[in-house]
């Protein structure tokens, strides 16, 4: 139908487009040398990569999730985590549901972790992710649980949408256990409420070596949200 008026407003919020206006003006205007490989992929098609190898029998890693080497297309995904693991740029894998996908990644964000990297691991649906989170989460359950093992993610989206299995991931519930851990320090009473909320963002934050969030929903993750409040700011990668 054809508008009735000279000039549209968006009703909704347009944080999202200014999220992606803000990336590409990064690439654009500031990148990093950490953006140099994604920056590679604007270059000539004749750019060599380098492959690394994908032979998972001598890469002597002690798998923690793909262990059932009988299963077809184990085989498969230890290459693709070996290649993983040791590509300087990207590494993409592709497979039907059901093909194991997701036990694939989740063995590689394991080693990953183990590696003192910091992994940001997004999707554009909840259930994507919360797959990801619950199936580390049962390996390590009773073993003290993911926390005690040295995995501390950070899961960013409404409590509401949140896997009732991993709730007390989710943002809001890591700020509440920390807010009650530190309540009675006389730094922490001694601070406006603003800054207590700022402090326990940052807190949970830099704790955290897997933020978890989809696509859209990752962009209410505290740092992120601040680089809208100095747009002129860029943030640098603070994950590996």
């Amino acid at each position: 139908k054809e508008p009735t008026v000279q000039e549209i407003y968006p009703t909704k919020s347009t944080y999202q487009l200014f999220k992606q206006t803000n990336a590409i003006q990064t690439l654009i205007q500031s990148p990093s040398p950490a953006h140099r490989n994604l920056l590679r992929l604007f270059e000539s098609t004749d750019t060599l990569w380098d492959v690394p190898s994908t032979d998972a029998e001598e890469s002597n890693i002690k798998w923690k999730f793909l262990t059932d080497e009988s299963r077809e297309g184990t085989d498969e995904q230890r290459q693709f985590v070996v290649k993983a693991l040791n590509t300087l740029d990207f590494a993409i894998l592709e497979g039907p549901p059901g093909s194991g996908k997701t036990t694939a990644i989740t063995e590689l964000i394991y080693h990953l972790i183990g590696n003192n990297k910091r992994v940001l691991l997004s999707s554009s649906t909840h259930v994507a992710v919360d797959n990801v989170l619950e199936k580390l989460d049962e390996k390590f359950r009773k073993s003290g649980g993911l926390m005690k093992n040295g995995i501390v993610p950070l899961r960013i989206g409404k409590e509401a949408r949140v896997s009732e299995d991993i709730k007390l991931y989710q943002i809001e519930n890591r700020i509440k256990d920390i807010r009650e851990k530190i309540k009675n320090e006389e730094w922490f009473i001694s601070m406006s409420d603003t800054d207590k909320l700022r402090t326990l963002e940052e807190m949970v934050a830099i704790s955290s070596n897997i933020v978890c969030g989809t696509t859209i929903g990752i962009l209410q993750y505290s740092r992120f949200k601040r680089q809208k409040e100095q747009s002129k700011q860029y943030i640098l990668p603070e994950f590996d």
